[in-house]
């Protein structure tokens, strides 16, 4: 699973409520990661986190079973990019969320 935009961790929680496997997050704010690798230290979650732009993903293609995005769409500039790479990185059949907030 793969969250885009993964911010400070604050999803990781109802994630890992889904699942025990390793969460992989991306974020392009490096102080966002920092604060996500702190919280996932103090609370023991398994995380593989990587500083990137969501517009050129760093995956292979057909990497994730599941992609989540939530809140962070609006923060992108190439919108269309931003989804099409989260589809290429989604194994066919896979699921690919975006929410507001």
């Amino acid at each position: 699973m793969l969250e885009v935009a993964i911010g400070t961790g604050g999803n990781v929680p109802l994630i890992r409520r889904r699942t025990q496997n390793v969460i992989f997050g991306l974020d392009l704010s490096e102080g966002m990661l920092r604060r996500c690798l702190d919280k996932a230290n103090e609370r023991g979650w398994d995380l593989e986190l990587c500083l990137g732009n969501a517009e050129y993903l760093p995956y292979k293609s057909e990497r994730f079973d599941v992609l989540l995005n939530f809140g962070g769409m609006s923060y992108f500039n190439d919108k269309r990019r931003v989804l099409e790479e989260m589809y290429r990185v989604v194994k066919s059949g896979g699921n690919v969320v975006v929410g507001s907030k």
